[in-house]
């Protein structure tokens, strides 16, 4: 897939986890950097993480660090021989990694927590442009997976359940909703042992977490 700026491919992300991420470095609206830096903050307490590969027409001294250092994994300079693209992409989707490690769960948070805006000015400072877009895009998502996992409910379908509750977990840790992350995770475990009804029992606790927080993201 393909995203015309950082904040649509944040969005192609959190609904599909992509096993590899491949990001130009200055694309409108949320660079790579604040690409990579918003994906690692949704994969925080997670065993996997999704590999990050730069691509920048700077190929000046020091511009790899620079990647390595916002959380990139790799970078290339433009312009890249198709031989070293199709090379680094293999590398990395062959790649193992450790996703054994169980997830810490967070402690549950009171109604007044309901969405820490300090998570994002952490990230981007004081870009409200930025922030403002990306909690446009978490209301959007989050809306849209509310309506899918009420419908995997109605299915008893435990695999779609616990997938889009993983989706909704990583996309309120970044944002800052972490009592909406501890109930989509509460979900996510139920339902990927295979326990539709202990799933189930949290299904009008997500909905009302999501109800009071997108009302608080202003959504």
């Amino acid at each position: 897939d393909e995203a015309e700026n950082g904040s649509v491919a944040f969005a192609l992300w959190q609904n599909a986890r992509y096993r590899l991420v491949i990001t130009d470095c200055h694309m409108p609206v949320l660079d790579g950097f604040g690409l990579t830096a918003a994906i690692r903050a949704a994969e925080e307490g997670e065993a996997h993480r999704t590999p990050v590969v730069a691509l920048t027409a700077n190929a000046l001294a020091g511009e790899a660090e620079r990647c390595r250092a916002a959380g990139m994994d790799d970078y290339l300079a433009k312009p890249v021989p198709l031989e070293k693209l199709r090379a680094t992409v293999d590398r990395w989707l062959s790649s193992t990694r450790d996703e054994s490690k169980p997830e810490p769960v967070p402690e549950p948070l009171n109604d007044e927590s309901l969405l820490d805006r300090s998570v994002l000015q952490e990230l981007f400072g004081d870009d409200d442009a930025t922030i403002g877009k990306l909690i446009g895009t978490f209301v959007q998502t989050t809306r849209a997976s509310l309506a899918d996992i009420d419908e995997a409910f109605d299915e008893s379908n435990a695999g779609a359940i616990s997938e889009i509750a993983h989706r909704m977990k990583g996309s309120a840790r970044m944002i800052g909703a972490r009592k909406l992350s501890v109930v989509a995770e509460a979900i996510e475990k139920a339902a990927k042992a295979g326990d539709v009804i202990a799933a189930k029992a949290h299904q009008r606790q997500l909905q009302s977490a999501v109800e009071k927080t997108l009302a608080e993201a202003g959504g």
